[in-house]
């Protein structure tokens, strides 16, 4: 099954979700700003070795992050700009982590510098890439958002489990996926341009 009909099942098989939780009052925008805050606290406590509340606190950031969307197809307030607020907000709730990860000494900062690097690289390219020619680039590439934070997440839980070494070698998985990513959205990117090129042809005239 393609990434993109997996993501179409999901959306609608959170929708009953969202609307329970718009009658509490939540907006789409109000859950996903919360999921800042909630990310934040869940960072410090990382960073100050409270490594399985900040984990269990971090999914609840997560979880906010996801729902957003949710409220938003189940309410019918889905908007341009809530989309540019909660692709935003991704970023931060990943740099969050990743920063909590190399302050608290769990990561060494190159290779937190390089996570970073590495995981802002396929938005930023869809980003570019959707604005110039006008063509959604969802579904492309080995590692989206959920790949990545999962390697992370699984990483953390092995730090948990004993195997320390196991959180480093799953945040270079996930640079190094992040990085094909990237790269792949490029060559489509580029396929996208040149198709849309008119194709020239020229023809040889003689007596």
């Amino acid at each position: 099954m393609s990434k993109p009909r997996i993501r179409e099942l999901y959306e609608k098989a959170t929708v009953p979700l969202g609307a329970k939780l718009a009658k509490l009052g939540l907006t789409p925008n109000q859950v996903t700003l919360s999921s800042i805050g909630v990310a934040a606290v869940a960072s410090i406590l990382i960073a100050v070795g409270r490594t399985g509340v900040g984990l269990l606190v971090y999914l609840v950031a997560v979880f906010l992050d996801v729902v957003d969307g949710s409220i938003a197809r189940a309410t019918g307030l889905e908007s341009p700009f809530g989309t540019l607020l909660d692709h935003y907000t991704d970023r931060c709730i990943e740099f969050m982590l990743l920063l909590a990860l190399t302050a608290g000494g769990y990561i060494p900062g190159w290779l937190g510098v390089l996570a970073v690097f590495s995981v802002f690289s396929p938005s930023y390219v869809r980003a570019r890439g959707e604005a110039e020619l006008k063509k959604t680039a969802m579904g492309v590439g080995l590692f989206e958002r959920k790949e990545k934070l999962t390697c992370i997440v699984a990483g953390m839980l092995l730090y948990l489990l004993g195997l320390k070494a196991a959180l480093p070698a799953m945040i270079l998985l996930a640079s190094a996926g992040s990085i094909i990513t990237a790269a792949q959205r490029i060559l489509y990117f580029r396929r996208v341009a040149e198709a849309r090129q008119p194709q020239h042809t020229s023809s040889l005239t003689g007596a």
